[in-house]
């Protein structure tokens, strides 16, 4: 029904058509509800690319902040391969990957002012003997080409160390001053320097059981004018009363006799914990 109404008091309320068309023509003009968008401003979150895995190692080496800038530079974007944490432990405890023959691809470059890329990786908490051998002998140091003598006869064995102490995330550097260092300037390092870094003197008792626990530790002559080091190898210490060791001489480098490696049976350890 669409009549009029009246109320007591002589009120008349609108009909039932009336409210329609009053009701149609607010709907007609009316405008529909706006979507708010929120602006991106300056307060938002935003991403940052995290430091690449060089950079970490880096800011843990022997490095000064002027040698790591020069030295980022030079090397530039240099990645370590990474594990899940299974993988990780199970190459900690029982994996033998490398027989010291042959190099990893990863780690033959011959430009011996690039660091290299070592697939096996050993740090602090994950150290085990089994890491250690395969951290050494994944370089291959008798028969890989980064190690070979240069025109003049001189021995890489500071490149090796070089490495090898990288990939134990407790680099002994191969950059002072934004220059490389030779065999003899890494050796002065060790022995006036390196107790800064971490690295402690030690006897050949003492590196052979740090070795077998996974520990890195290094040779080099007492007389210091001898210019050699060595890297120690897990095995305990033989009957010469010396662990084994490894260096860069061809072919018989990756396991030798610490005084055949070093020329002399006067040795000093050092060994990073």
């Amino acid at each position: 029904m669409d009549s009029e109404t009246t109320v007591p008091g002589g009120v008349r309320l609108p009909s039932l058509s009336d409210m329609r068309k009053i009701t149609g023509a607010n709907n007609a003009t009316a405008k529909p509800a706006e979507k708010m968008m929120t602006p991106f401003t300056s307060a938002q979150p935003v991403l940052v690319r995290p430091p690449n895995v060089f950079q970490k190692q880096m800011q843990n080496s022997g490095f000064d902040e002027d040698e790591k800038t020069n030295t980022d530079m030079i090397l530039g974007n240099v990645t370590a391969p990474k594990l899940d944490e299974d993988e990780e432990d199970e190459i900690t405890v029982t994996t033998v990957l490398h027989d010291g023959m042959l190099p990893a691809k990863e780690v033959i470059s011959t430009d011996t002012w690039k660091a290299v890329n070592a697939p096996m990786q050993s740090k602090p908490g994950r150290r085990t003997a089994v890491l250690l051998q395969n951290v050494i002998d994944q370089f291959a140091c008798g028969y890989n080409q980064r190690y070979q003598m240069d025109a003049a006869g001189k021995s890489k064995a500071h490149i090796f160390v070089w490495d090898v102490t990288r990939a134990m995330n407790c680099e002994v550097p191969h950059f002072a001053g934004g220059r490389e260092t030779t065999l003899g300037q890494m050796v002065d390092w060790l022995r006036f320097e390196s107790h800064t870094r971490g690295w402690r003197k030690a006897n050949a008792t003492q590196a052979a059981e740090a070795a077998e626990h996974g520990f890195p530790a290094l040779a080099v002559p007492q007389d210091g004018k001898l210019r050699m080091l060595a890297v120690v190898r897990p095995g305990g210490l033989q009957p010469d009363g010396h662990p084994r060791v490894a260096t860069a001489i061809e072919d018989v480098g990756n396991e030798m006799a610490a005084g055949d490696a070093l020329q002399t049976k006067l040795i000093t350890y050092y060994v990073h914990e």
